[in-house]
C-alpha cells in the first residue's frame, strides 16, 4: 500500500510539472487575431528569419536561408536580399556576398553613420562553422571586409553592431550538442549568453539566460536589449561604451516566446515572436504543422518601464513561424523562420 501511495505521489507530481511547464509556455493561451492594416504577401524567399532597415534610405536588408533544405543535406540558397520601402511596387534584390554557396545567414545587422547605413553584420553558419561576417557598403554592394570566428561563439544566434569592428552577439544555447541544447529548451535551462567582440578578441559579457535570442542597441547605444526566448522577456543591460561591459537594468515580462527585436526612432522595440513555442517546434518538423505568429511592441514610458501591446497576432494560417518585425513609417515587414514568403504591411496605426 505504501509503494502504490508512493507511485501515485510520483505520478501527480510529474503530471503536476508538465502542466506548469506547458502553462510556462503559454500552451493554453488562446490566440485571437489582431490585424493591424492591409498586407502584401511577398512570395519567392524562403525563411527571411531576419530584417533591418536603413532609417535614412528605407532600403530593408533580408536575411534568407532555407533551414529545412540544410536540415535535409541540400544547398542552403542563402543570402542577403534588399527591398526598397520607397518603391511603390517594390522586388526583392540579391547582393553578391562572395561568400561562396554555402553562405547561411542568421541574424543581421547594420552598422549606421551620420547619413545612413556604412555596414552590415551577418551570424554566418556555413561550411558547418560559426562566424560573424562584417561587410562594408557600397551603395547598394556589399564588400567582405573580415570573419570573425572564436570558441566562445558556441551557437550564436543575432547581432548588434557597435562600431566599425565591435559587436555583441548572442549565443542562443551554452550547449553544442543536440542533446543539451534539446534539454535547455524543454527544460528552460538558462545556459545561454552575450559575447562582446573588441575589435582583438571575444569574451562573456553576460550570462544565465534562457535561449538569448535576438539582441540590439538602444537609440543612444547606452543600453543594449537581448530577447530571452524562453523565458518570454526581454532584458535590458546599461552598456559600458569603452569595455563593452553588460550590467543588467531591468527584465520585462512579454508573455510569449520572443524572437528577433528591432529598435524603431522613437526608441520603441518592435518584436518578432512564437506564442506557442511547442507549436513552432513541431512547425519546424514539418511545414504542414502551423505555428502562431505575433508581433509585440514595447514602448518606453517616462519612468523608464515599457507598455506592451500585440501589434499582430495570427493563429498560423497565414504566418507560421515569425521571427522577425521591422518598421519604417507606416510599413511594417514580417519575416519568418521557414516560410516561403514575407509580410508587408501597410501600418492603419501605430
Amino acid at each position: 500500500m505504501k509503494f502504490k501511495t508512493i507511485l501515485l505521489l510520483c505520478g501527480m507530481l510529474a503530471i503536476a510539472l508538465v502542466v506548469f511547464r506547458l502553462h510556462s509556455m503559454w500552451h493554453f493561451r488562446f490566440i485571437e487575431p489582431v490585424v493591424p492594416g492591409d498586407c502584401t504577401v511577398v512570395s519567392g524567399l524562403v525563411g527571411v528569419e531576419d530584417i533591418v532597415v536603413d532609417p535614412h534610405s528605407g532600403l530593408a536588408y533580408l536575411s534568407v536561408c532555407d533551414r529545412r533544405a540544410v536540415a535535409a543535406g541540400q544547398p542552403a540558397n542563402g543570402g542577403i536580399w534588399t527591398y526598397d520601402l520607397n518603391d511603390d511596387e517594390p522586388v526583392p534584390l540579391r547582393l553578391e556576398t562572395g561568400l561562396g554557396d554555402d553562405f547561411q545567414p542568421h541574424g543581421i545587422d547594420l552598422l549606421s553613420g551620420p547619413s545612413g547605413a556604412v555596414g552590415l553584420f551577418v551570424v554566418n553558419h556555413g561550411q558547418g562553422q560559426h562566424a560573424v561576417e562584417l561587410f562594408d557598403l557600397n551603395g547598394r554592394q556589399l564588400v567582405h571586409r573580415k570573419t570573425v570566428q572564436d570558441p566562445l561563439l558556441v551557437s550564436p544566434n543575432d547581432v548588434t553592431a557597435v562600431a566599425d569592428d565591435r559587436f555583441y552577439v548572442t549565443n542562443d544555447h551554452g550547449s553544442r550538442g543536440a542533446l543539451g541544447k534539446n534539454l535547455e529548451d524543454y527544460l528552460g535551462l538558462k545556459r545561454s549568453g552575450v559575447v562582446y567582440y573588441d575589435g582583438t578578441r571575444c569574451r562573456n559579457v553576460a550570462g544565465g539566460i534562457g535561449y538569448a535570442n535576438g539582441i540590439a542597441l538602444g537609440p543612444d547605444g547606452s543600453s543594449v536589449y537581448v530577447c530571452a526566448c524562453s523565458e518570454g522577456t526581454v532584458r535590458e543591460y546599461g552598456r559600458d561604451a569603452g569595455s563593452g561591459a553588460l550590467v543588467l537594468r531591468q527584465t520585462v515580462a512579454c508573455g510569449t516566446a520572443v524572437d528577433n527585436v528591432d529598435v524603431d526612432a522613437f526608441g520603441a522595440l518592435w518584436i518578432g515572436a512564437h506564442p506557442k513555442p511547442l507549436k513552432f517546434a513541431r512547425h519546424a518538423r514539418s511545414a504542414r504543422n502551423r505555428s502562431p505568429s505575433e508581433v509585440i511592441r514595447l514602448t518606453p514610458r517616462p519612468n523608464g518601464t515599457f507598455e506592451r501591446q500585440t501589434i499582430y497576432l495570427d493563429d498560423g494560417t497565414q504566418l507560421s513561424g515569425c521571427s522577425v518585425a521591422v518598421t519604417f513609417r507606416d510599413r511594417m515587414l514580417v519575416g519568418s523562420v521557414f516560410e516561403p514568403f514575407f509580410l508587408d504591411w501597410r501600418l492603419s496605426r501605430r
